[in-house]
């Protein structure tokens, strides 16, 4: 699955792409992988969309927010989060439809893998 296909139907620019709103450096990381097959596991709830997706070196964590809690005013706001924040967001409980979807079973293995040994690096360090 594409990040692109858990964009908001908002605001589309000259080339077709959503305008989101946030840092320039977020949005350039998304843009690098928005139309790769990548994304690893998502959840979809009234708030936006989170997901998690795979890059050539890490796994990165995204919040797509809905254009009516964008704090910019307009558009969709993008946030990049770190590894146990999403994990965090992926157990909260929800509603049948806001389950998290598990498109790819072994990265997500290693990605619940990787926030326990950050867990466990904080709480030692």
């Amino acid at each position: 699955m594409k990040p692109s296909e858990l964009e908001e139907n908002g605001q589309k620019n000259l080339n077709g792409n959503t305008n989101f709103s946030g840092y320039a450096t977020i949005i350039r990381i998304y843009e690098q992988y928005k139309d790769r097959d990548c994304v690893i596991a998502y959840r979809k709830c009234y708030m936006g969309k989170a997901f998690v997706i795979k890059g050539a070196k890490e796994m990165f964590g995204f919040i797509i927010l809905n254009q009516y809690l964008n704090r910019y005013g307009t558009g969709v706001q993008l946030l990049r989060k770190n590894m146990s924040d999403m994990k965090r967001l992926f157990n909260v409980e929800g509603n049948e439809s806001e389950k998290v979807v598990v498109v790819d079973v072994e990265n997500f293995k290693i990605f619940e893998r990787k926030v326990l040994y950050e867990n466990i690096e904080k709480n030692n360090g």
